[in-house]
């Protein structure tokens, strides 16, 4: 498992998208621009996790 922000995810899924037994799943807020770079990178977005910040502590 690697975890990594949108703005690096370039980077790692230029090498990982693609590869047998290799699932790349996107972790990011729920911004269009996040969305178009899935798209771009070839990342579904059926499985790109979107959360909406703030969360509470408890």
């Amino acid at each position: 498992m690697l975890t990594t922000g949108s703005k690096t995810l370039a980077v790692f899924a230029k090498e990982l998208v693609g590869l047998d037994n290799t699932r790349v799943i996107a972790r990011m807020l729920p911004r269009m621009d996040n969305m178009e770079k899935c798209a771009q990178l070839g990342i579904e977005q059926k499985i790109s996790l979107r959360f909406k910040g703030h969360f509470p502590k408890n």
